[in-house]
């Protein structure tokens, strides 16, 4: 195992080609253009941090594309808005990778530049509304065995968004003052998302028929990204609340095939904090919800009190929740038990 010190940009592509199982390249702080990782691949992973932790090297975007085995630790991602800024824009993109973990990092946008006016009644091809965060902090797309952990998402539009990924932990991460979800993602199986704690979300024009969607975490089903269920997806021990922003609807799965759905989903001792009435709202979900609690952070409820809906051929055991209302529809099935009904 080799370590390499660089101090610009030039020094880290080298590092970066001819890094070799198990190397460490430790970047001095400063600001730098993107880091770039192609067509890579470690069997023992290799480790970029930076030099100094108190002086964090700085970096406009990271892009991982068909690499394996890379640790990013203890980095600064800072994605400026400029006039060419959507709402695809990525911080942190990890593209066909495999065996690559984002740790500890700091990664954030910031206000648009472009786009429509506030006012506006449509966006333009951009996405973006001008003063209201854009892009994404963290893409993970086609990609498997991906760890995001210990990071501070902030002053984006959507947190992480997942695409057809597998294997995928997000863990122990502050995701806030967004323009809409924290976390998101289609076609998905072996995900897991623990131990995070979101808040603060400005959607545009929310409410309105033209206005932003936005979910606390919203996993859907993709035909174009799955032929099959979604299976094992574990939602655990998050702190997901509205903070000083609008209130989203809480934890969605959204099944938009006749017949995938999602299957063995862990629904378990999280927190909602939120004044939606949707605190769940399930899906053809076969699965367990236990241990969660579901309030309203005062007594500015929107629609009544956050419960759980499960709907289109959810089979669920529904246990021990504190929660403001239990529906589930005829057209689905439930065993429960336990559960504390506050209004």
């Amino acid at each position: 195992m080799a370590i390499w010190t660089v101090t610009n940009s030039t020094e880290l592509a080298n590092a970066i080609a001819k890094a070799t199982d198990g190397d460490e390249i430790k970047v001095a702080g400063g600001t730098y253009a993107e880091l770039s990782v192609k067509a890579k691949v470690y069997d023992t992973p290799i480790k970029i941090t930076s030099l100094d932790p108190s002086n964090p090297a700085i970096f406009s975007k990271v892009v991982i594309y068909a690499s394996t085995g890379v640790v990013l630790d203890g980095l600064t991602f800072e994605m400026l808005p400029t006039a060419t800024s959507t709402t695809a824009s990525s911080a942190v993109m990890v593209d066909q990778s495999s065996k690559i973990s984002i740790l500890n990092s700091k990664i954030a946008g910031g206000p648009s530049i472009n786009g429509v006016d506030p006012t506006a009644t449509a966006l333009d091809a951009t996405g973006n509304v001008i003063g209201l965060p854009f892009g994404r902090g963290v893409t993970i797309s086609k990609s498997t065995d991906v760890l995001v952990s210990g990071n501070d998402i902030s002053s984006v539009g959507k947190g992480v968004v997942l695409v057809g990924s597998s294997g995928v932990t997000i863990h122990n991460n502050e995701i806030h003052d967004l323009r809409t979800s924290p976390i998101v993602g289609a076609g998905l199986n072996n995900i897991t998302i623990t131990s995070n704690h979101t808040y603060n979300y400005t959607p545009w024009k929310w409410g309105e028929t033209y206005g932003d969607h936005g979910d606390l975490i919203h996993i859907w089903t993709d035909s174009n990204l799955q032929s099959s269920a979604s299976t094992n997806i574990v939602i655990k021990d998050n702190f997901l609340t509205q903070g000083t922003g609008t209130a989203l609807l809480g934890i969605f799965f959204e099944n938009n095939t006749p017949t995938f759905g999602f299957e063995q989903v862990v629904i378990e001792n999280n927190v909602i904090s939120n004044a939606n009435n949707q605190a769940f709202r399930l899906e053809r979900v076969s699965g367990t919800v236990a241990n969660n609690t579901a309030i309203t952070p005062d007594n500015s409820m929107l629609k009544g009190s956050p419960g759980l809906i499960g709907a289109d051929g959810s089979n669920l055991t529904i246990t021990n929740n504190l929660i403001g209302h239990v529906t589930v529809y005829a057209d689905s099935a439930s065993i429960q038990s336990g559960n504390m009904i506050v209004t």
